[in-house]
């Protein structure tokens, strides 16, 4: 039996290997937003809302692109899947700086 990463992630039904995909980028993403966030909280005096807003500002352009070419390998229009996105990024956004107050 072959246990190599590539060889199990290859075993997987196409759904299952696209909730991986979806949980690595997920994971990737938010470890990018979490280095940023630390380092603007390090490196400046800014309010948390702020850092938030900030961090997630410069993923949302990276999420995107991972989220559309890696995870689901879409084919969808940009005019269309752009404005849909970023919809649900800024109630994600919305959240994050809310509960960032707290």
């Amino acid at each position: 039996m072959d246990l190599t990463p590539l060889s199990l992630y290859t075993g997987l039904s196409p759904q299952k290997r696209e909730i991986f995909r979806f949980f690595v980028v997920g994971v990737s993403l938010t470890l990018g937003f979490t280095v940023i966030a630390t380092g603007l909280r390090l490196a400046t005096a800014l309010r948390p809302s702020l850092i938030s807003a900030l961090s997630y500002a410069v993923m949302i352009g990276i999420g995107y692109v991972a989220q559309r070419v890696i995870t689901f390998q879409s084919r969808v229009k940009h005019s269309k899947a752009f404005p849909r996105y970023v919809s649900v990024e800024l109630l994600g956004l919305s959240i994050s700086v809310a509960f960032s107050e707290i």
